[in-house]
């Protein structure tokens, strides 16, 4: 095997490690709405052991955001067998925990982070509804697979 074959091989095996890596740390996260968009959202997370630190400044340390709030729903997904350890290290049981945001301001951005059992995640924000019937952009996605 030459030398460009090896590098090249070597390369491919550091980004598959370092993407399971980063996927690990930064669970899959969802920002939902009801009827106050306003004022109040649901961070919903695939990890396990979550806090939720936020503010609404972004800061270089989780320590430094100003609120932390513990999950009001934890639990386990089920059926996940066909899952690659999605936000759990090594198992094949997945985890998720939902944080309500509440009395929040109207047109504000917020930052977060999510600390877990996999560590810190990388920093994440949403920026609240306006109180008024100014136009704003959404976009939104979905997933009807089962695996």
């Amino acid at each position: 095997m030459n030398l460009k074959k090896i590098l090249f091989f070597n390369l491919i095996l550091t980004s598959v490690a370092l993407n399971l890596f980063a996927e690990d740390r930064n669970p899959n996260v969802r920002v939902i709405w009801g009827t106050t968009p306003s004022t109040s959202a649901v961070i919903s997370v695939s990890a396990k052991n979550a806090r939720l630190h936020f503010d609404t400044q972004q800061h270089p340390s989780y320590q430094s955001y100003s609120k932390t709030i513990q999950p009001f729903r934890t639990g386990k997904y089920r059926d996940v067998s066909s899952w690659l350890s999605v936000g759990d290290s090594g198992t094949s049981e997945a985890s998720y925990a939902h944080f309500k945001l509440e009395n929040l301001k109207a047109s504000t951005p917020y930052y977060f982070v999510i600390e877990s059992h996999s560590g810190i995640s990388k920093n994440f924000y949403f920026v609240t509804a306006p109180e008024d019937d100014r136009p704003f952009k959404l976009i939104y996605g979905g997933d009807s697979r089962s695996d």
